[in-house]
């Protein structure tokens, strides 16, 4: 790659510019092209032909009369001469084929404001964007103009003025800008944003920060003028500093360079030099910044100006006060003196703006030449060299820190000049390659770097060279035209940071070359001609190699011409590290086949053994190590290349001949079992395999192939040591050719078992035979990564059937046969890649296989050896007793957990069950993972399959016929008990009903794990898995509180549990880590609201539905019910055991060891929790108001929730405050009151409220037959329960049901109730009233005929009272008159004769008789 130069963009009428800013030209040239007639001078031999080419320079240099600015963008052009500016904008042209980039006019016009006043110079500025999209890219560019009357006027695209400033009433000469430069070398100082003003003798400078944010005020101020119509305010003035430049007659250009960074030594220096031996030393200098002036007399200045301040000496703080007294004095003098009182000439211009006095700045030194005239100095990117034009038509480049001139260049009169940077481009691909092959030609640490390049354009020869800095030969030559503009810019993009300047994606172009024509042009100079002379091996090298990747890259397909052209590149190429960069891109090119390959690459090989065999053999010059190197690369892929093409040519063959499977005999001869075992074997396998084939899934056909770039790719070379000398020390041998093709240790399986598949399915499909034997020992692949890759390939299927294990027996033989030294210490990677491995069927043929070829070998060594001495053959038995015993339990230990990946495979028996998870998360299984999970993984497995398939309890606990009678123990808390106490559910008995329906579809399903148990007769037994299914349920409900489903089947497998201790513990565990939580969420959020929270509340607070939280609390209920039961129960902490092949478990502690190990729960703490919780159910369940719970409860009772079951806290549930009393007694009247509602809207059948059945003994009533039929039912027992706990009569309560059932008409149950009622006299005058009310409605409003006149036969008393009863308190007001005289006749009988009411009652009987 080679110096271009691009055409970025051109004008757009180029002719429109020229016309506006020389309008005199044209029309001279207009009354020429007009002019017609005979001329007698025009035909004469006299003309002078200068003149003529005058009149054509002045014509053609217009463009090198302007004043030009381009922005480092290119977004924006601006040419301005004398009074005139036109602004170019960037276009985009998609007509245009050639160059779609074009340059249209924006704004054009005079911006004179003062009489008399020119453009001296322009500057195009784009200031960054601060918006976030746009984050460190050009916002908008504003132009900066500089004039003959010492102003400086700001300008945006369309030629707004923003900003109008003068800094001195002197001509401005230049402006220049620098922006902000990270800092490229450790120790360097970073350059800050400046905008720079040179004067004829003053430099002004304006600090970017300030001068950023005063545009982008002006920008906005000017943008809100414009849209509402207001006048401009005047914006405030910029801030800046002002330099005299001294001791230099006339100042032609300047430039700012690099921030200079103190330096003692250097500060000892210039002050020694300065001022003598007697200087002062300063401590702590400050920083200064360079700038180089060029002119006259001298020809450059170096001036140093300091930034920030140092610390004074006490003889300058002496000079400075006596300095400051002496003007001081002197001033007043003149005043005493009557001098000073004349008025000076300029005070009259009083609209002319204050200008500040400018602070002498003396040059520090400065190089002189009388006759030399410097006419312009420009820095490089790094501000470390400058280069000056001058006069006597010289170049000369300068080191500015030291202050001398390094170079010079002759003949270039009116030179131009630029600087261009280039960076180095190294690709990853070259990094790894690099890194891979051991060259040294790049660091993969070393940063990239930079060089520079000068430009040089001579436009009265018309050429433009690039140079390279310091000492390089011109690198480059273009012929151009001679009336261009180059334009060097310096700067980038104002406003950026340390940050956002790596935001920066558009191009930055630090270099332009205008045309005539209008073109603008950029160069492109590579990075490589800036290392070494042209005919540098390197330099060359890399270009061939650049041009090799271009050649690759362009082409798509492979040919005979495209390999032709690729080995002539590689041969013409010198450096061998560069050479095999080549070939390493080579083999990365993907559409390129075998045979090209292995021709370029024998192409190379060759001419390496050619120039070895022309050298002596004790020359080691000439074959250096990177050649070496390279000679082994390609043998290397050579050997690689040529097993890949025995491989594609062994595939068809293999192909056709098929696998052919195994017999049973040939299974039990290679794998040395017997006729049982195999039948088991193969049943298991069998069973998993159509398992396997009966499950949905989804797969995608993956491309089997393997090209011969991911073959290559897959390898690695490793040898031996490349040089080895002699005892002498003079001989050294050559490269070795033992190579040996190791497998990249980071290489991704994806990539390994695409490489197995491409090498071993020769022999899947077939035994192998003894040219894939052959091939497969010639390949110099490791035996190890042979074994290793079928290994991985075997395991990454759970498809493999018995059919594929005598391939799999040739293959493990073949390969161990390879490797006979180490293939010892091959089989406990074997067994450990087995046990690693989630596909158990795959695993346990695998490890079959390999028993068995263990066995063999070891057998074969033990008779190899049988003439060896008794003490050797005891030990050598040993080894393979132990041997033989690692893989018996391996063997074994697949076979169960084979059984078990059966069990974890099989489906839900029907779709109509309820699943507590949508979509179950996959259970991975391996023996690694079972060995290293803990005594409960295997129980884990088990029940997080049963719980992710909804499976009920009742499915899983034993029937009538096996329920096991245990002695000693509680029929009640048996499993059978508790499945028949689960079944009094409605919903549960119509579940258990579907499921004998299914009896026949859910009995492999039943049998599968039977025979999981029978292999697993400890881990699996009842309790355990009981337990371990509650627990799963109970994450799964954790996981989405919502669905209560999977909680109350956790309830339901907790309550099968047989063995108290382990229920207790599990339920206490349950408890605090789920349960404990939210219940006291919901309880301060009832309390706080004082009422049933709102759906919007419980969310935000318990993180539950209205309706959730209401079953979470039912099923809390149950939960603490479960823990007061299992306390009362005694039984004896158990025992869990485990199987005597899997003694070897380790791991986390199991989950029925965990619960067995908690404490004993505090039987009042959990009464205590159980009464809040059955409180808190009753509020949302029947949606109570004016209700808070924890009010209900004493200080000491508040301060004992949510405390651990097992602590001790100060409980006193019968209180001494009436209050409370008073509160509890209300409330559970309420509940029982919103019980017998929900009963009278529910009505039960006869045949169930009239059947006998044990009462309770304080509420009395057939409660336990009511709880089949309807939870509201169930309130009353536990009001019972609580009224005992707090201490409040339960005859009260007693005789306040009777009423509401009663006021409900619900007759028979009252009945029933009320024989349990002990204060007969209250209850009779309770049921009184009822019947008041009852009669009052039946004669009031339903005013049957001849109702009034049946009541004016009783007398006054009976009538009056019953007016005074108001039926609209009683539910149902009309029931039967018989059930109204059954009521009275109970009344009746509770009644005493002494009574009142007695009187009263018999003459209700009396007149309730005569309405019948």
């Amino acid at each position: 790659m080679s110096c271009q130069l691009n055409l970025l963009a051109y004008f757009q009428d180029v002719r429109s510019v020229k016309r506006y800013l020389f309008p005199d030209q044209v029309e001279e040239q207009k009354k020429e092209d007009n002019f017609e007639g005979w001329d007698d001078e025009d035909w004469s031999w006299k003309e002078n032909d200068q003149e003529v080419d005058n009149k054509e320079s002045i014509l053609l240099s217009w463009l090198q009369d302007c004043h030009v600015s381009l922005s480092p963008t290119g977004d924006l052009l601006v040419l301005a001469k004398d009074d005139r500016i036109v602004h170019l904008g960037q276009k985009w042209d998609s007509q245009d084929e050639d160059v779609q980039t074009k340059y249209d006019k924006l704004f054009e016009g005079s911006i004179i404001q003062d009489e008399g006043e020119r453009i001296t110079c322009v500057l195009c500025l784009p200031l960054a964007s601060q918006k976030r999209s746009t984050h460190g890219g050009p916002d908008w560019t504003c132009v900066i103009v500089g004039f003959t009357s010492g102003f400086v006027r700001i300008y945006t695209e369309n030629g707004t003025l923003l900003l109008s400033q003068i800094f001195s009433e002197d001509c401005i000469t230049r402006i220049k800008c620098h922006t902000y430069t990270p800092p490229r070398h450790e120790g360097d100082g970073e350059r800050h944003e400046e905008l720079t003003v040179l004067y004829s003798k003053s430099l002004v400078t304006i600090d970017g920060f300030s001068f950023f944010q005063s545009l982008k005020a002006c920008k906005n101020q000017v943008a809100r003028a414009a849209a509402s119509g207001s006048e401009l305010l005047q914006p405030p003035p910029l801030a800046y500093k002002k330099w005299a430049l001294l001791e230099q007659e006339q100042i032609m250009d300047y430039t700012p360079c690099v921030p200079v960074v103190p330096n003692a030594f250097d500060q000892m220096r210039v002050d020694c030099v300065n001022i003598g031996c007697n200087a002062s030393y300063k401590n702590v200098l400050p920083a200064s910044y360079l700038y180089v002036t060029t002119g006259v007399g001298p020809y450059a200045n170096f001036y140093y100006t300091v930034h920030g301040s140092s610390q004074p000496l006490l003889s300058d703080v002496a000079h400075a006060v006596a300095t400051k007294l002496k003007s001081a004095f002197l001033s007043a003098a003149s005043g005493w003196l009557g001098l000073g009182r004349h008025t000076p000439d300029n005070a009259r211009d009083k609209k002319r703006p204050k200008i500040e006095p400018a602070t002498p700045l003396g040059a520090r030194f400065g190089l002189y030449d009388k006759r030399r005239v410097g006419e312009s100095v420009l820095p490089s990117p790094d501000g470390r060299l400058a280069v000056i034009t001058d006069s006597f038509g010289r170049v000369i480049l300068f080191d500015v820190r030291g202050g001398v001139a390094v170079r010079m260049w002759k003949g270039y009169r009116d030179a131009q000049l630029g600087w261009l940077e280039a960076k180095e481009e190294q690709s990853q691909e070259s990094e790894s390659s690099a890194a891979s092959s051991g060259a040294t030609l790049f660091a993969a640490s070393s940063p990239l770097r930079r060089s520079y390049f000068l430009v040089i354009y001579a436009p009265r020869r018309g050429i433009l060279e690039v140079w390279a800095t310091q000492h390089g030969p011109r690198v480059a030559a273009f012929s151009v035209s001679k009336w261009c503009r180059l334009l060097c810019l310096g700067y980038s993009i104002m406003g950026l940071n340390n940050v956002t300047c790596h935001n920066v994606k558009i191009p930055i172009h630090g270099l332009y070359l205008i045309d005539l024509d209008g073109s603008v042009k950029t160069i492109n100079v590579p990075f490589h001609l800036a290392l070494s002379d042209k005919n540098s091996k390197r330099a060359r090298d890399m270009h061939l190699l650049k041009q090799l990747k271009t050649l690759l890259k362009e082409n798509i397909n492979e040919s005979g011409a495209l390999q032709s052209d690729v080995i002539e590149t590689l041969l013409d190429i010198k450096m061998a590290s560069i050479r095999q960069q080549g070939l390493e891109r080579l083999l990365h090119t993907k559409y390129l086949s075998t045979g090209f390959l292995q021709g370029v690459i024998n192409a190379v090989s060759q001419q390496m053994e050619t120039l070895m065999a022309e050298q002596d053999e004790s020359s080691v010059e000439c074959i250096d190590f990177e050649s070496r190197m390279l000679l082994q690369f390609c043998r290397f892929h050579q050997l690689l290349i040529g097993t890949y093409a025995s491989l594609g040519r062994l595939v068809p063959c293999s192909e056709e001949t098929g696998n052919k499977g195994g017999s049973s005999e040939t299974l039990l001869t290679l794998l040395h079992l017997s006729l049982n075992e195999l039948e088991a074997v193969t049943a298991t396998v069998k069973k998993f395999l159509t398992l396997v084939e009966n499950e949905l899934h989804v797969s995608f056909k993956s491309d089997q192939s393997l090209s011969i770039v991911d073959f290559v790719s897959c390898f690695e070379c490793r040898v031996r040591k490349l040089e080895e000398k002699d005892k002498e020390g003079e001989n050294v041998e050559t490269v070795s050719s033992a190579l040996t093709a190791a497998i990249l240790p980071n290489l991704s399986e994806a990539k390994r078992i695409k490489l197995a598949n491409f090498i071993f399915r020769t022999g899947f499909c077939s035994s192998p035979n003894a040219d894939y034997v052959q091939l497969l020992s010639e390949s110099s692949i490791p035996p190890a990564d042979l074994m290793s890759l079928l290994l991985q390939v075997w395991l990454n299927s759970d498809r493999r059937t018995l059919q594929e294990v005598p391939s799999l027996y040739s293959l493990v033989l073949c390969i161990t046969k390879l490797g006979d030294s180490d293939v010892g210490n091959w089989w406990s990677s074997y067994r450990k890649s087995c046990a690693q491995s989630p596909n158990i069927c795959s695993a346990l043929m695998l490890a079959l296989v390999g028993r068995s070829i263990a066995k063999d070998q070891k057998e074969t060594a033990m008779s190899g050896s049988s003439g060896s001495g008794t003490f050797e053959l005891l030990a050598d038995w040993e080894t393979v007793t132990f041997d033989q015993e690692h893989w018996s339990d391996l063997v074994k230990q697949l076979e169960d957990l084979l059984v078990l990946h059966c069990l974890l495979k099989m489906k839900p028996f029907h779709e109509s069950l309820n699943r507590a998870s949508a979509n179950p998360d996959p259970i991975v299984v391996s023996l690694r993972r079972v060995l290293d999970g803990g005594k409960g993984i295997i129980p884990e497995f088990v029940a997080k399959w049963i719980s992710g398939n909804g499976i009920p309890p009742y499915l899983l606990c034993p029937t009538d016929d096996d329920a096991p009678q245990v002695k000693g123990h509680d029929p009640k808390t048996s499993v059978h008990y508790q499945r028949q106490v689960s079944l009094q559910h409605p919903s549960r008995r119509v579940a258990f009903q579907k499921s004998k329906s299914l009896s026949l579809s859910a009995s492999p399903l039943i049998a599968q794990l039977q025979d999981v148990q029978h292999c697993f007769p400890h881990t699996l037994s009842s309790d355990v898995l009981m337990a371990n299914c509650a627990w799963e349920f109970v994450v799964i409900w954790n996981r989405d509180p919502e669905v209560v489903y999977p909680l109350e089947q956790a309830l339901a497998y907790l309550k099968c549990i047989q063995n108290a201790v382990l229920q207790h513990g599990l339920a206490t565990m349950i408890w605090q880590m789920f349960a404990v939580k939210k219940l006291s969420s919901a309880a301060f959020l009832t309390e706080k609201v004082g009422k049933a929270p709102k759906d919007r509340l419980c969310r935000k607070d318990v993180g539950l539905s209205e309706v959730s939280l209401e079953k979470f609390l039912m099923r809390t209920v149950d939960l603490l019910e479960i823990i007061i039961q299992a306390s009362v129960d005694s039984h004896e902490v158990p025992v869990f055991k485990v199987e005597d092949l899997w003694q070897n478990i380790q791991g986390p502690t199991s989950l029925v060891e965990l619960a067995v190990e908690q404490k004993e729960a505090n039987a009042d703490l959990v009464e205590h929790h159980y009464a809040l919780s059955v409180i808190l159910h009753a509020i949302l369940h029947f949606s109570m108001k004016s209700i808070k719970p924890l009010s209900l409860f004493d200080t000491k009772g508040k301060n004992a929730f949510f405390k651990p079951l097992h602590s001790l806290p100060l409980l006193s549930y019968r209180v001494a405050d009436e209050s409370i009393v008073s509160a509890r007694t209300q409330f559970l009247s309420r509940v029982i009151t919103q019980a017998v509602i929900a009963l009278g809207e529910r009505p039960i059948s006869a045949s169930l409220s009239s059947s006998a059945a044990d009462s309770s003994p304080s509420l009395g009533g057939n409660f336990q037959q009511l709880a089949a039929g309807s939870d509201s039912v169930r309130w009353p027992v536990r009001v019972s329960k609580l009224a005992e706990t707090f201490g409040i009569a339960a005859d009260v309560l007693t005789r306040h049901r009777v009423v509401e059932l009663y006021s409900s008409g619900l007759d028979r149950m009252a009945e029933e109730v009320l024989l349990t009622v002990s204060d007969h006299s209250a209850m009779g005058v309770d049921l009184l009233t009822i019947a008041g009310q009852r009669l009052s409605h039946f004669i009031f409003v339903c005013d049957p005929p001849g109702n009034l006149e049946k009541l004016a036969k009783c007398s006054t008393d009976v009538s009056t009272w019953i007016k005074t009863m108001d039926p609209s308190l009683v539910r149902c007001p009309n029931p039967p008159l018989s059930a109204t005289a059954t009521l009275l006749g109970h009344v009746v009988n509770e009644l005493s004769e002494g009574q009142s009411e007695y009187e009263l009652a018999l003459e209700l009987v009396d007149l309730v008789h005569l309405l019948m």
